[in-house]
């Protein structure tokens, strides 16, 4: 069970259906692992129909669907080794990992396969396209990682990194993160993730704004990455 959480703020604006369309896939993929946190949104989500139903008929107000996010909650309660992958699927988007519901679902409507890019030694990226109509500063991605490397020190400038585990697992300076933890990263934490050994590390990543390396070769490559 995960033992690193999103923040609660996270949790409220996906109860409330306030979450960007990244944040959302990674928030549902956590509470698919995590009854804790599905047990704090659905209390969350329960509070907000409450309020709403006591500012009555006040035109300013949107109410939500009802029982939307119970059907939720019933997909989300399937037990983690059910079958995930509908039948007649061709293509498995990450042999090997148990991918949570959700990021199996965003990966099966993607257009083209994912296209991994090399993000130094033992260490690759695979960005996931998000709608044209979505803030840009927004990115989502999958990471491998092999065993034992690790990812650059760096920093986050102009929004937050969400990052949950997949598969295998990884430290830095501030814990250890394994399949269905969350680490949340902003402009006051500098880290280096180092994998787990004996096994990949696969993580799910949202950024908001953008990675700042640190150290002198890292900020080499900040001149690399500028536009």
């Amino acid at each position: 069970m995960p033992v690193h959480h999103p923040e609660p703020e996270r949790l409220m604006e996906y109860a409330a259906g306030a979450a960007s369309p990244a944040m959302d896939v990674l928030i549902a993929a956590h509470l698919s692992l995590c009854p804790t946190c599905r047990k704090t949104v659905e209390r969350l989500e329960r509070m907000g129909g409450h309020m709403l139903e006591s500012l009555g008929s006040d035109e300013d107000v949107v109410s939500m669907s009802p029982g939307a996010f119970d059907a939720l909650l019933e997909k989300l309660d399937l037990p983690e080794e059910a079958p995930q992958a509908a039948a007649g699927d061709e293509i498995d988007p990450l042999p090997g990992v148990d991918l949570p519901a959700p990021i199996r679902e965003t990966l099966r409507n993607l257009e083209r396969p994912l296209e991994w890019r090399n993000r130094g030694k033992g260490i690759e990226e695979a960005e996931i396209p998000l709608p044209v109509d979505v803030d840009d500063s927004v990115r989502m991605s999958l990471l491998r990682i092999q065993p034992g490397r690790a990812v650059l020190e760096h920093t986050h400038d102009g929004g937050e990194e969400l990052t949950m585990v997949l598969a295998g697992g990884f430290s830095d300076e501030h814990g250890h993160y394994v399949r269905g933890d969350v680490q949340t990263g902003d402009d006051e934490l500098i880290h280096k993730p180092i994998a787990d050994e004996g096994e990949v590390c696969v993580c799910l990543a949202v950024v908001e704004g953008n990675l700042r390396f640190t150290g002198p070769v890292g900020r080499v490559l900040n001149l690399f990455m500028r536009t």
